[in-house]
């Protein structure tokens, strides 16, 4: 597992992390998906996290997260953590983890 703050912008699905659910925003609509853009945080650093469709639904503040081959890109001129296609997102757990507010990478 990479902690939030090594992880740098890349096209490639390769980023294995972990984190907590700070903050979850309003589900939207990008056309025809639902997006919901969130704030997660490890004892490193915060970073947003962008959900797609169920993903929106199936996690809450303060659930424990676990994405395997996941994307940290620009999207909208702001850095964002997403699971992408070949990517893997899952709960683990909930309520408790060492973390940081700041710096915000994001």
């Amino acid at each position: 597992m990479v902690p939030l703050e090594a992880i740098v912008p890349t096209a490639q699905n390769n980023i294995n992390t972990q984190f907590i659910l700070l903050e979850k925003g309003k589900t939207t609509w990008d056309g025809q998906n639902r997006m919901c853009l969130t704030l997660v945080v490890d004892k490193t650093t915060p970073v947003h996290l962008q959900l797609w469709g169920e993903e929106c639904e199936a996690f809450e503040a303060e659930d424990i997260i676990r994405i395997e081959n996941g994307i940290f890109s620009y999207n909208n001129n702001n850095l964002v953590l997403r699971v992408g296609k070949r990517g893997r997102i899952e709960k683990v757990g909930e309520f408790t983890m060492e973390f940081v507010e700041t710096p915000n990478l994001s």
